[in-house]
């Protein structure tokens, strides 16, 4: 019912949006606020000809003083889609013009904006079936989101602007009663959903079972037909159910991803760590980014199918991406780690600094390093993409090594060398990276290397948890909030239930490695406040809320989160919060329990990180 109403009234608009042409433009004032921002993705965007406004109260205001659109850009620096369109639309000097005369233009970084750039995310892809970045969206001056769109060709993005803009000239009054009343029917339809249902684990689990087998490609692994996201959340939850399940076809499945995963294009077999997703199903082809979160999250879950199905090649990818971050991803200004690594080279190539051509190979190894490397990571003489082949493991150490009279440990030698010889190449060094320091994303990445340096009895990584915590109390943490950021000013903007949540677990993961060692009392009672806080700011009578600057009048709370490319944070919270000795704590948990049983049970996949807080009850 939600999703037709939606679409109808969409529809509508873009019935009357057809009807009309430009009209004669408003004079402009504004000027482009984004110059030298502290965010290089904002930076990037400080020197367009588009007049940026930051997104703050003011920017509202103005909008409502001038009876003006809002048209709000979300992206992201890795991304490789924003990159192209900031190039053809944003720097071309008419479209700005356009935007500038029309609309109050807004350029956010997602990254430092996450609850809104959710909001609008759920809006396009509910109105338009899918989304991505860069996100695009016409809100009215009011707030209310009218017409949501991604990447579009500069012709076709200039064509919509002005139909956008004749509709609100012409028939603003009804465009903005339209999505006024779609923002409150989907407010109003998440009130009526907060019903309190026993919670019925054995259906929850039966449920994430068959969801996940029936999206599940048997061939490829991954789920879906399309592209290849990992699906972090959705693995960690379905590694703890293959325990208790004993079902093969999911630890077969599981096994086929995993192994996918760790010998296709979705890794860099170079330098260690993982690309964002891939376009294809067959993991081969990938957008060059690469997330912070990411690594974090699948050095996770190698270390945890390691445990579980005793395959300790798991533990080797696990240190192979947790130490690509140490050596490449680390901050200069702190203990800190970095973003993001961008999808496209300092020559605007994607994908430069991971691919190699056979002349550059040549001229590194020896002839037997090419021959076994060749054949190994199936590098061929015509490469798969434009600038070189990008090496994916096509056949096992023992076959190599059968095929070529060697033995297993002279192949892994001879790799080892290869490997050393293109890393000192130092092509990743082409890649420009994001400098931001996110608290929640160095916090995944906490709880990582506290688990590593547990598990893998390492003394490195536990120096290297130490260094990261100690860092993250001292710049993220000023004594009564957290910031978004450790190395940004305010306009970093405020931190985020995903922050609160990820440090208070990092802490507590922490504390778990650190035993009775001095301080871990500290870290203990350092995540149990944590806890409290992201309780009192972010959970309401309406729901979860993931940020506290809501400035959008559609911006209330959900009865409970799905997971994203990131775990869920309410369900990390309320898991936190069973296990924790604190009896009030435990009784929100409890509380709130019912509520969001209801919602998690529709679609078990989509909440899949809910499932796991559910079973400790």
């Amino acid at each position: 019912m939600k999703m037709t109403i939606n679409q109808s009234i969409l529809r509508l608009l873009l019935i009357v949006v057809l009807s009309f042409v430009s009209q004669p433009s408003i004079a402009q004032l504004l000027s482009n606020q984004l110059e030298n921002h502290p965010s290089p993705y904002l930076a990037m965007h400080g020197k367009d000809p588009v007049h940026w406004q930051k997104w703050d109260d003011s920017t509202l205001e103005k909008a409502r003083r001038q009876n003006r659109l809002i048209f709000i850009s979300s992206g992201y620096f890795s991304c490789h889609w924003c990159h192209v369109m900031h190039r053809e639309s944003y720097s071309n000097a008419a479209i700005a013009n356009f935007l500038n005369d029309n609309v109050i233009p807004v350029k956010i970084d997602r990254e430092l904006h996450p609850a809104l750039d959710a909001y609008l995310i759920d809006f396009v892809r509910q109105t338009e079936g899918t989304a991505g970045w860069p996100l695009n969206v016409f809100l009215t001056p009011d707030g209310y989101p009218l017409y949501g769109l991604t990447y579009a060709a500069p012709n076709d993005f200039q064509a919509l602007l002005k139909r956008i803009s004749g509709m609100w000239l012409e028939q603003g009054d009804k465009a903005a009663r339209l999505a006024r009343e779609a923002t409150e029917f989907q407010v109003e339809s998440l009130k009526s959903s907060t019903v309190r249902q026993p919670v019925n684990k054995a259906a929850l689990n039966q449920g994430l079972l068959e969801q996940a087998l029936d999206n599940a490609n048997e061939f490829e692994g991954g789920f879906g037909s399309q592209t290849r996201f990992p699906m972090a959340p959705q693995l960690l939850a379905l590694l703890d159910r293959v325990e208790a399940s004993n079902s093969q076809q999911l630890a077969d499945f599981l096994l086929l991803t995993l192994d996918q995963m760790k010998n296709r294009g979705l890794r860099d077999h170079v330098n260690g760590g993982f690309f964002r997703y891939t376009v294809d199903p067959a993991w081969t082809e990938p957008h060059f980014e690469k997330m912070l979160y990411t690594q974090a999250l699948l050095a996770g879950i190698y270390l945890k199918a390691a445990l579980i199905f005793n395959k300790p090649e798991y533990n080797q990818v696990a240190r192979d991406t947790i130490d690509f971050v140490l050596r490449h991803m680390r901050s200069d200004q702190d203990d800190g780690f970095i973003s993001s690594y961008s999808a496209i080279d300092d020559a605007d190539r994607e994908g430069g600094g991971y691919l190699w051509k056979q002349s550059e190979l040549a001229d590194l190894l020896h002839d037997r390093e090419m021959e076994i490397t060749s054949s190994y990571w199936t590098l061929t003489a015509t490469p798969h993409f434009e600038m070189g082949d990008l090496p994916m493991i096509s056949q096992s150490i023992e076959k190599i090594a059968d095929q070529y009279g060697l033995k297993t440990h002279q192949v892994e030698s001879i790799l080892v060398s290869a490997k050393a010889k293109l890393r000192s190449r130092n092509k990743i060094s082409q890649m420009p990276v994001d400098h931001k320091v996110l608290t929640s994303w160095n916090a995944l990445f906490l709880s990582t290397l506290s688990q590593a340096a547990r598990l893998l009895d390492d003394s490195v990584y536990k120096n290297a948890a130490t260094k990261l915590k100690n860092s993250l109390l001292k710049h993220a943490w000023d004594g009564k909030v957290l910031k978004r950021s450790l190395n940004l000013d305010q306009s970093a903007g405020s931190a985020g239930l995903e922050d609160y949540v990820y440090m208070a677990r990092a802490l507590n993961d922490y504390a778990v490695l650190t035993g009775s060692e001095a301080g871990w009392e500290e870290d203990w009672s350092m995540s149990n406040l944590l806890a409290a806080k992201a309780w009192l700011k972010f959970y309401h009578s309406s729901g979860w809320r993931k940020g506290s600057d809501n400035l959008l009048p559609g911006m209330t709370g959900k009865v409970a989160l799905p997971d994203s490319a990131l775990p869920a944070a309410d369900a990390m919270l309320i898991e936190l919060s069973l296990l924790s000795d604190n009896k009030a704590l435990r009784k929100k948990a409890e509380n709130s329990a019912g509520f969001m049983f209801a919602a998690v049970s529709q679609s078990p996949l989509q909440y899949a990180t809910h499932s796991r807080w559910i079973n400790q009850l």
